[in-house]
């Protein structure tokens, strides 16, 4: 979960941030959840941006609306090179 990684480099553990971006393939789970502060903004554009030309899913409950009302530079990165923004409108799995 993207807010675990965030709270492990607000406590010093810079490796969680260096194993998402070398990975051949990564899951970053509910981006946007996370309380947004240039910190936790920052750390995702560096991630994205470093994470380019790699295979990277991204989970969140943002619309592709919702990213470019509220960040633009995560926006733009989330649908660059032919990444594909799906929309998948479905109950919460913990909800059924």
């Amino acid at each position: 979960m993207w807010q675990g990684v965030i709270d492990r480099l607000r406590n010093g553990q810079n490796s969680a941030l260096d194993t998402t971006i070398d990975a051949d393939f990564a899951v970053i789970d509910d981006i946007g959840a996370e309380y947004a502060t240039d910190f936790s903004t920052q750390k995702l554009v560096y991630v994205l941006e470093r994470r380019k030309s790699k295979w990277t899913v991204l989970t969140s409950n943002l619309t592709a609306k919702d990213w470019a009302d509220r960040e633009t530079r995560i926006s733009s990165r989330l649908i660059r090179n032919g990444s594909k923004f799906v929309n998948i409108e479905a109950r919460d799995y913990c909800t059924r």
